[in-house]
């Protein structure tokens, strides 16, 4: 049977999120901004080593893998369930 690739890619930029501060974050860095860290992670080489005296761009991207909501499961006390000592 063949395979069939489904694209699940959605822009993690822009997107309502809840809450609001766990929306997303990317941060890029470019060609001549990486050189610093890149030149020192491979033994100080100069730009003159790399192909069109270019670094490596990059990107950090920051997520929430989940915004809360136990839906009142392990509840006691109002504590979180690993916090509150052992069941009755």
């Amino acid at each position: 049977m063949p395979r069939r690739f489904i694209g699940l890619t959605v822009s993690l930029e822009g997107r309502p999120t809840s809450p609001p501060n766990h929306q997303p974050r990317i941060e890029y860095t470019d060609h001549d901004a990486s050189f610093d860290a890149f030149s020192k992670a491979f033994g100080g080489m100069r730009r003159d080593d790399l192909p069109e005296c270019a670094a490596r761009a990059a990107d950090r991207t920051m997520l929430s893998a989940r915004g809360g909501g136990r839906g009142g499961r392990g509840r006691r006390a109002g504590k979180h369930p690993s916090s509150a000592g052992p069941r009755q």
